[in-house]
């Protein structure tokens, strides 16, 4: 396999970078970032190095040494012939933070979310395989802090896969205290299940004028937020005596009190979290004018002010997150997939 190299002024890119956020996974490195493309079937990585001194120290455990000898004398690609238990441990911990921003959970779609405490613990053990490239020296110790011993104790009874996460946990405890951390050890377990959606729209006792629905651009809100396969519909309806703007989301099941706001044209509309159905709701008074504009000006755009300013939709993105679903519902099935995985889709 030959991947090329491009070399800038302050940089060398090898091979190439993931052609959008949502399909990329990546581990942030000593002087460099690892960057593989979620969805090809690849074990080698791209590389943006930004400090080739520092990324030499470990390049080698990822391209192999002849590889690394071609980077240093300005060859223009490399031909890696040697996959090792680094690069492996590497791609397994860029696809754990993939997971953990992208996993795109959807109770419409059958796809389950996965349990943050497995997705804590594996990244744990994962980074401390892989310590002397990552860019944090600390990294060990702060994902090690992160990890609720007490919860996961609640995966070991799981009739399948608790003895894979009695071994986790029995490996963690040995590093937590090899590295001086003080477990944590909540008592009461948090239950991991996904919602079932109501079906139907929002509905209020009105009359409805115009109705649609419209995509919503995972960059645009955090991870967990909304189900993945969920579209922002809307009704524009008469109700008591004034023309009203409303908008449904379908919700996840994360609990993040984040903002989240549905754009229409000039005009912002609060979402709220529904204490009854899991739904993100919310309502406005429009002008009688609002019947006169076309229909692609009432698409609302839901986005998290937190996430950056929202733009126009790509044409593709409907496409691109077909592809990360089937990619997330063949994930669930992958035998040796993360512990996460296997327990969600068990």
């Amino acid at each position: 396999m030959t991947i090329p190299i491009y070399r800038a002024d302050e940089s060398i890119v090898i091979g190439a970078i993931p052609s959008h956020p949502e399909r990329t996974a990546m581990v942030e490195a000593d002087g460099a970032l690892l960057l593989w493309d979620e969805l090809a079937d690849t074990i080698y990585p791209a590389a943006r190095i930004f400090d080739l001194d520092r990324a030499g120290e470990w390049l080698w455990d990822i391209y192999g040494a002849e590889s690394i000898r071609g980077i240093l004398t300005g060859d223009e690609e490399i031909d890696p012939i040697a996959v090792t238990s680094i690069l492996r441990t590497a791609k397994r911990l860029a696809h754990i933070e993939w997971a953990r921003s992208w996993w795109p959970e959807s109770a419409l779609s059958s796809i389950p979310p996965l349990s943050t405490h497995l997705l804590d613990a594996e990244a744990a053990l994962h980074a401390f395989a892989v310590e002397h490239l990552l860019d944090d020296a600390e990294s060990v110790r702060r994902s090690l802090s992160t990890v609720d011993f007490g919860q996961l104790a609640e995966f070991a009874r799981h009739r399948l896969l608790g003895e894979e996460v009695t071994e986790l946990l029995d490996r963690l405890d040995d590093l937590a205290e090899d590295y001086g951390v003080e477990p944590i050890r909540t008592s009461r377990p948090t239950p991991v299940s996904g919602l079932a959606l109501a079906a139907g729209d929002m509905r209020a006792t009105s009359t409805a004028a115009a109705t649609g629905k419209a995509l919503i651009d995972w960059n645009l809100v955090p991870a967990g937020m909304i189900d993945s396969a969920g579209s922002a519909r809307w009704e524009l309806a008469r109700h008591e005596g004034e023309l009203t703007l409303s908008v449904s989301v379908p919700a996840a099941s994360s609990t993040t009190d984040v903002p989240l706001t549905a754009r229409v044209g000039d005009t912002d509309i609060s979402l709220e979290r529904s204490p009854d159905l899991p739904f993100f709701v919310g309502r406005t008074v429009v002008p009688t004018s609002f019947l006169l504009t076309r229909t692609d000006q009432r698409q609302p755009v839901v986005h998290s002010p937190v996430m950056g300013r929202p733009e126009d939709a790509s044409p593709e993105l409907a496409d691109r997150h077909q592809a990360i679903l089937a990619h997330a519902r063949r994930r669930l099935a992958t035998p040796d997939g993360l512990l996460a995985e296997r327990i969600a889709g068990a």
